[in-house]
């Protein structure tokens, strides 16, 4: 969905006129859902330490590559006769999207240098959030309930004038909290009636598809409800589904796929360009195919050589203080 989006908005900024699919968008507000419900059901009984270690090691170090990629790309641009027009890097800058720190940019957006990297900045904010329940050793749900409504409330507030670090008090955080309870009532043994399940997710998949405004009621209410719907309806009937092992295998390069789906159908314009082609609906169904593809590559040979290379002496570690082993 966000690939597309994308893709959309580039080709029909350069060749057909201003278009979009806003609703592409809400892939994020899934991730987030998704994200909420892992934790739940994986981390909740491991030592804050240990839970952003092993976060930290999942995160970092594939998005630290890709923005040095991003950050090169941009000083050759910069380096052009129309670079003046590009967005600054300065030391601050840098440092800023490296933590995933939010930053106002030399064009006035709140976004690191790999812009996509905005979500993986509330991604973090939730990480520690989780980890402070865990340290405090109170129970994860009733902690992270009082600490999101509340922050999501301040945020509510927020104006321009804040720091840029506040744009993380957003009520988009309480997609976190959904994914969160969901993943508690599960792993405690909570079930829906598997029809009752599918039926909800499909009228989540029918509202997030519809052309209607998105944000209507609040982007967390809108999306972020129907996010949970499809999150839930997949769980529910998981064990009735055999998914091919082709979409398995997407899924486990999902996250290269969002990382660096840019520089791909960036690379793929130049081509696209040069040929001649204008049609929009051929150049993102490309887009799309040729990102997919980069993204398998990316998780073969940096990704998943990157997890296994750091999960190993992690779960030494668990072994040696619990006697349990975690897998990530």
């Amino acid at each position: 969905m966000v690939v597309v989006y994308h893709a959309i908005g580039l080709w029909s900024h350069d060749f057909s006129g201003k278009q979009s699919w806003e609703n592409g968008a809400a892939g994020v507000d899934i991730f987030f859902v998704i994200s909420g419900f892992v934790m739940a059901i994986s981390d909740s009984n491991v030592s804050a330490s240990q839970f952003l270690k092993k976060r930290f090691f999942r995160v970092m170090p594939l998005y630290w590559l890709l923005t040095a990629l991003m950050l090169v790309k941009m000083q050759v641009h910069m380096s052009a006769p129309a670079g003046s027009e590009y967005i600054q890097t300065p030391l601050s800058y840098v440092v800023s999207s490296l933590l995933l720190i939010p930053y106002k940019n030399s064009v006035g957006l709140v976004q690191p240098i790999l812009a996509v990297g905005w979500t993986l900045s509330f991604e973090m904010f939730f990480y520690l959030l989780f980890a402070a329940a865990l340290w405090l050793r109170v129970g994860v749900v009733r902690f992270l309930s009082a600490a999101l409504i509340l922050l999501s409330a301040v945020g509510l507030f927020r104006a321009n004038s804040w720091p840029d670090v506040t744009v993380l008090l957003d009520p988009i955080l309480l997609e976190f909290l959904a994914g969160v309870i969901l993943g508690s009532a599960f792993k405690s043994g909570w079930r829906m009636n598997p029809v009752l399940s599918a039926a909800l997710g499909v009228v989540g998949l029918g509202i997030l598809f519809a052309p209607v405004p998105s944000f209507l009621g609040g982007r967390p209410l809108v999306w972020g409800t129907c996010a949970l719907l499809i999150v839930q309806a997949v769980v529910m009937l998981e064990d009735r589904i055999s998914p091919p092992k082709a979409l398995l295998s997407i899924g486990d390069a999902s996250y290269s796929l969002y990382l660096c789906h840019v520089f791909a159908i960036q690379a793929l314009a130049r081509i696209f360009i040069q040929w001649g082609f204008r049609d929009l609906g051929w150049m993102v169904a490309e887009s799309l195919i040729g990102s997919i593809l980069a993204s398998l590559l990316l998780y073969r040979f940096i990704e998943k050589p990157l997890l296994n290379r750091k999960r190993k002496p992690i779960q030494r570690h668990i072994v040696r203080g619990t006697g349990r082993i975690v897998h990530d």
